[in-house]
């Protein structure tokens, strides 16, 4: 099962991460930590708030499904909720902010793999359409300085979605 979800990871990764300049050096980590900054530190439930609002409502209908699985937080995609979902999301243990995260991802990469089983169709370009939304969400908070990419080095073992 671990190396389903790996592949699965890996191949939502590609797909959503290919066309920007920032895939080759974001690592999972980085995404995690500047995803929590986002949400817990800097409460940019707004930025998120936005986004899911501007992406294919087929998709935030899921994102909020995803959500009240994993964290027990009902939609729909309003600023109250993502205050609620903050509360709950930010209170975790490290331990289990990764494991939700991951949880989240893997959700996500599902949804992707099935609604793109025919790349042409329209629900998976509105799909990654949505997707590259979202990465530009991050990319814009990279580029400001609200998060960092730690240096990804070979020589040290590091690693980057692209291993």
């Amino acid at each position: 099962m671990r190396k389903i979800f790996c592949v699965t990871y890996l191949v939502f990764l590609l797909f959503s991460y290919g066309d920007c300049g920032l895939s080759r050096s974001l690592s999972n980590e980085d995404m995690k930590e500047c995803y929590f900054r986002l949400l817990c530190e800097l409460n940019r439930i707004e930025d998120f708030q936005e986004t899911a609002g501007k992406i294919d409502p087929q998709l935030t209908e899921k994102i909020w499904i995803w959500i009240e699985e994993i964290e027990s937080v009902k939609g729909p995609n309003i600023i109250e909720n993502w205050s609620k979902y903050k509360a709950v999301a930010c209170n975790n243990p490290e331990e289990m902010k990764e494991k939700r995260f991951n949880e989240f991802f893997q959700k996500g990469s599902e949804y992707w793999l099935e609604v793109c089983m025919n790349v042409l169709s329209k629900n998976c370009k509105s799909t990654e359409e949505s997707v590259m939304m979202m990465v530009e969400l991050f990319e814009r908070h990279f580029e400001n300085g609200n998060c960092e990419k730690k240096e990804v080095s070979k020589k040290s073992g590091g690693r980057n979605i692209f291993g």
